[in-house]
Formats: structure tokens, C-alpha cells, sequence
């Protein structure tokens, strides 16, 4: 499949028309904009300003490749009410597998680099999750989001452009590091790629799964780095809400099961203690950890649908607030 056979715009051509916003309205979104020496543009979102929640916002569809509908709603845990990111796409497979499903590890690298975005479907050799769905992309700008904590550096650039087969000018980098608010929405948004693994992982094929749409809270802010890693995860293992549309003949209840279903060694346990154990870096930690905690599951052309699971508010609250409810 070309990035033109899903019918829009490749997922770095979609995320590009982001990217001109962000720039465009980059004093207003408190972002900085820049152009390192190779020529590559560098969007600070996070790291040496504040940021912005319509910032987050936009961060988020462009992880997703301009493919999905992301917006605020209401959160409600115990007396607080906390603003949630709600995530909508009809094109789960380019959005989430594609663009918004991390890349593998970066070899060598010793910052634990994060690489999710559009910019992995122009990876060479490509990416697994890109291969699987059979897509080969077209447009010849990549748009790098990284969860860093430091500033991108000659070597990052030189990484990117090289594995992507692109001259430096063509490499666009949004930054935001873990403690900062645009960090916390575009990991709230990723409610429909752990989904979207869970299910595949569960037999629905990629291409069965028609639209998603899912929930996560953003938690309070933290200055310090592993607070805020263990609150943001924490939404997505204990608050998330996912309803997706599919056009299946495997057993739904089989599905529900997997999707909100923890491995028995991590079940009901915070973030950072699983962290810890995987010895404080996040390729070690297994994706089924992130299970989707409220999930339903419907095919409407043969009437059947779904629906398990429920918010862990408790541990939610532990992890926010430190304290039990």
C-alpha cells in the first residue's frame, strides 16, 4: 500500500500541514522554533518554554499524522476534575500503527530516545510495524516528534536524515520533554495506539479495525522527571476509554478479555515500580502492561458489540496525589 491508497494525504505530508500551523502560531502556542546548523528545523515545545495546551494539542495529530480528530473533555477523579484528551480517527491503521505506535530503539543510544511519529514510516531498513501494514510512504519530509530531555543535538539530525534517506533541510523535530504539558496530552492521545496493539495482539487484523476512539486524563504537572514518567503512564494504564468499530468474525469476549487485561506481574501497580523493575528504561517495559482499562468493542454489521472493564480510580489517585481515596 502507498500512502495515497488510504485516500488522504501520506502521514508525513498530513502532519507537515501541522507543523506549518505550529510555526505559524508558534508565539501564541509559547513554542520556539529553530534552524540547526545541517538545516533542520527544531521545534522546542516543551523544554526550554512552557508550552501550551492547544500546542499539546496540535503535537498530538501530528504524531498521528494529521489522521485523527484530537480534543479536550473532562476527567472527573474523586473532588478534582481534570481535563482528558479525547482522540477520534477513521484511519486507525496509518494513525496509530503507522505513525503513532513508537519505533524501535535507537541502537547505542544512551538517552533512551523516543521515536513515534511520522517520520518512522521512512525509516531504513523500515520500521516492523511499518512493513506489517504493507504501507511505503511517498512524501519527502519527515516530521520527528521525540519525548527527550535534553536539546536535539548534530548526531539526532544526523540519525534522522540518514535512517529516513533525507537531506537535513527536510527533517522537521518537535520536542517535548517528559515533564512538560505537551508531553503529558500527546501521551494521554495514545489511548487508541495501545489499543490498536492490544486488539492486533488479540487476533484482529490491522485492517479490521475501522475507527477507534479513546479517552485518557492528563495528570498534574511534575517538575521532577520520574514523577511525571509514572504519572503519564499511569493515565494510560488505569484511565483510558477506547470504543472501536471493527469488521471481524473473531469471538469479541476473547478480545475484551486481552485488551483490559494486565500481565499477573504487573496488575495493579504503579507505573514507576514496573519502570524499576525493568531497570529504568522504557524499551524494557512490555507493551501489555498498558492495558485499556473501560473497552468497547462493536461490529454493527452483524449487531454485536462488547463493553468490559472500568477506571481504576484508587490507584489513579495514588499516583496523582499520593495518597489512597
Amino acid at each position: 500500500m502507498t500512502a495515497t491508497d488510504c485516500g488522504r494525504a501520506s502521514v508525513n505530508e498530513g502532519a507537515m500541514g501541522v507543523v506549518t500551523e505550529l510555526i505559524d502560531r508558534s508565539d501564541e502556542l509559547q513554542i520556539e522554533v529553530s534552524t540547526t546548523s545541517a538545516g533542520a528545523t527544531v521545534i522546542d515545545m516543551g523544554l526550554e518554554v512552557p508550552g501550551s495546551w492547544e500546542a499539546g494539542r496540535l503535537y498530538a495529530e501530528a504524531t498521528m499524522g494529521g489522521l485523527a480528530a484530537v480534543a479536550f473533555g473532562e476527567f472527573e477523579l474523586s473532588d478534582e476534575t481534570l481535563r482528558s484528551v479525547e482522540v477520534r480517527t477513521e484511519y486507525p491503521v496509518e494513525a496509530c500503527w503507522v505513525a503513532q505506535k513508537h519505533a524501535d530503539h535507537r541502537a547505542g543510544d544512551p538517552d533512551d530516545v523516543i521515536l513515534a511519529g511520522p517520520a518512522k514510516a521512512l525509516l531504513w531498513p523500515p520500521d516492523p510495524s511499518v512493513a506489517e501494514a504493507g504501507y511505503v510512504e511517498q512524501h519527502r519530509q519527515a516530521v520527528a516528534p521525540l519525548q527527550i530531555e535534553r536539546p536535539v543535538n548534530d548526531s539526532d539530525i544526523s540519525w534522522l536524515s540518514q535512517s529516513c534517506g533525507l537531506d537535513p533541510k527536510d527533517v522537521f523535530v518537535l520536542v517535548a520533554p517528559t515533564t512538560s504539558l505537551v508531553c503529558a496530552i500527546q501521551v494521554a492521545a495514545r489511548s487508541v495506539d495501545n489499543a490498536m496493539h492490544r486488539m492486533h495482539s488479540a487476533g484482529i487484523e490491522l485492517f479490521e479495525v475501522k475507527s477507534l476512539e479513546g479517552s485518557a486524563p492528563v495528570p498534574p504537572p511534575s517538575t521532577d522527571e520520574l514523577v511525571a514518567l509514572g504519572r503519564i503512564n499511569d493515565s494510560l494504564m488505569y484511565g483510558t476509554t477506547v470504543n472501536t468499530i471493527v469488521r471481524s468474525v473473531v469471538d469479541f469476549n476473547v478480545v475484551a478479555e486481552e485488551v483490559t487485561t494486565q500481565p499477573a506481574d504487573s496488575a495493579g501497580r504503579l507505573f514507576l515500580e514496573i519502570f524499576d523493575a525493568a531497570g529504568n528504561r522504557f524499551h524494557n517495559v512490555p507493551l501489555e502492561v498498558f492495558c485499556i482499562s473501560m473497552f468497547t468493542i462493536a461490529d454493527p454489521t452483524l449487531g454485536m458489540s462488547v463493553s468490559v472493564g472500568a477506571i481504576d480510580h484508587d490507584l489513579l489517585w495514588t499516583s496523582f496525589y499520593g495518597t489512597s481515596t
